[in-house]
């Protein structure tokens, strides 16, 4: 059996990528409850950081990135271990906006991207 690359052409999460993506949203939603507005603002910045690396890398090469929510949980402890403290001095509201506005433009955008690329048809299934 051949295991899936780094990269894809299907716009859908593969059933592991849905599994990533909660442990990701459950790891930040107890980031948040325990760190309050630090923790959203260098998470935000994080996961901004980490949409930039998937966004840069579906317009080089036409492909998604698998588990991008695990690349941006990385990219948020990246973020947590440089501590820097200017985030903080913006409110949270923007914070919220930040992130809505960077999901709202990656997300469209990277179906859009994925929508013309050839997907690979699977193997029929050997008849016995």
């Amino acid at each position: 059996m051949r295991r899936p690359g780094l990269t894809t052409v299907e716009t859908r999460l593969s059933g592991p990528e849905w599994a990533t993506t909660a442990v990701a949203l459950g790891s930040s939603t107890a980031g948040f409850l325990r760190g309050g507005h630090r923790y959203l603002a260098q998470g935000v910045v994080g996961d901004l950081a980490g949409l930039g690396v998937a966004a840069a890398a579906l317009a080089g090469a036409g492909r998604r990135l698998r588990h991008e929510a695990a690349l941006c949980g990385v990219a948020i402890l990246v973020v947590r271990r440089l501590d820097p403290r200017w985030p903080e001095a913006w409110p949270a509201a923007a914070w919220w906006a930040a992130i809505a506005a960077g999901l709202g433009a990656y997300l469209p955008w990277r179906n859009h991207r994925l929508a013309g690329a050839p997907v690979r048809q699977r193997a029929p299934a050997p008849q016995a």
